[in-house]
């Protein structure tokens, strides 16, 4: 799978999962811990997804 396109699905799925949050009809501070949560949960998968890559090129250098 190309690199730039699983980077732009994890972005894409990030951006549409805080747009959601953010027009779910729920009050302000509920919706801003989701969105900080979410915000946790895709950078913690972007670091492993990067870790996984790195591992896997690291050989080739």
């Amino acid at each position: 799978m190309d690199r730039n396109f699983l980077l732009g699905l994890i972005i894409g799925g990030a951006v549409g999962a805080s747009l959601g949050l953010i027009f779910a009809p729920q009050p302000g501070a509920d919706t801003r811990q989701k969105i900080a949560q979410s915000s946790k949960q895709a950078a913690s998968t972007v670091r492993q997804k990067a870790k996984d890559i790195e591992e896997r090129v690291r050989p080739a250098i």
